[in-house]
């Protein structure tokens, strides 16, 4: 099953299985985030679409949330994350996580959630831990140093 713009999101038996992509995006005064109305940040992202490589939609996500482009994108990890909200719903995502560093800073209060969030803000490293980040494997993946990481998420 796809959604109606073909994305790649599949109910299996009593689980969501999603396949997105996250970017993390570092800039000089730090990390890009987006505020849930619920209060938790998350990393820029969103599901891959049907015959779209995870990087044309990590540079498509990135466009669309934030106007920019012509930017390089290395991918860093592979998040496997398993969760529950409403009421139980459960959701197992692949996450292909990308990284880039910009030298610019962009004015982030000109752009707008459009999936009803409250709005995007700079968490610097040294501050995650005042913050509660989602999939917790973000923090740990952004203060880690080296090669290409995959990470399990599973919320026992």
């Amino acid at each position: 099953m796809t959604d109606k713009q073909g994305d790649l999101t599949l109910l299996v038996d009593d689980t969501v299985l999603n396949i997105r992509v996250v970017i993390l995006v570092e800039t000089p005064v730090g990390f890009v985030f987006e505020k849930h109305k619920s209060g938790y940040l998350f990393v820029l992202g969103g599901r891959v679409k049907i015959n779209e490589t995870s990087e044309e939609a990590a540079l498509r996500e990135v466009f669309e949330e934030l106007r920019l482009k012509d930017l390089k994108l290395d991918l860093i990890s592979i998040i496997e994350n398993f969760f529950s909200v409403d009421g139980g719903k459960k959701y197992h995502e692949i996450n292909f996580v990308y990284k880039t560093v910009i030298n610019e800073t962009p004015d982030l209060s000109q752009f707008t959630s459009d999936s009803g969030n409250v709005g995007y803000s700079y968490i610097k490293k040294e501050d995650f831990d005042q913050y509660d980040i989602r999939p917790r494997a973000i923090k740990e993946l952004i203060k880690k140093v080296g090669p290409f990481t995959h990470l399990i998420n599973k919320a026992e």
